[in-house]
């Protein structure tokens, strides 16, 4: 699978042949794939954040364990198509 990451200040934009995400990291986290659990939403409209002119679709909140058994929010992201929110994080609805 070929692959693309441009790298933005503490913004990660990685493409694939599925598609595009937009990850943005906070308090100088590294970001790992399948590392952090994420929450998913829908916007059959499009998200607000674009990412380099594609309509992100899908957009969520990333967490990290606090160490407290408690999770904490470490970043966000916006995609263009679930397959790569998949393959990037641990998915929970829970959250």
């Amino acid at each position: 699978m070929s692959e693309t990451t441009e790298k933005r200040g503490r913004i990660i934009i990685i493409r694939d042949c599925a598609g595009i995400i937009r990850i943005e990291m906070w308090g100088g986290r590294r970001f790992r794939e399948k590392r952090y659990l994420a929450d998913c939403r829908f916007y059959p409209h499009g998200h607000p954040v674009r990412i380099h002119g594609n309509a992100a679709c899908y957009a969520g909140t990333i967490y990290a364990g606090a160490g407290n058994g408690q999770l904490k929010a470490v970043g966000d992201y916006a995609a263009d198509n679930s397959v790569t929110v998949g393959r990037m994080f641990i998915i929970s609805f829970d959250l």
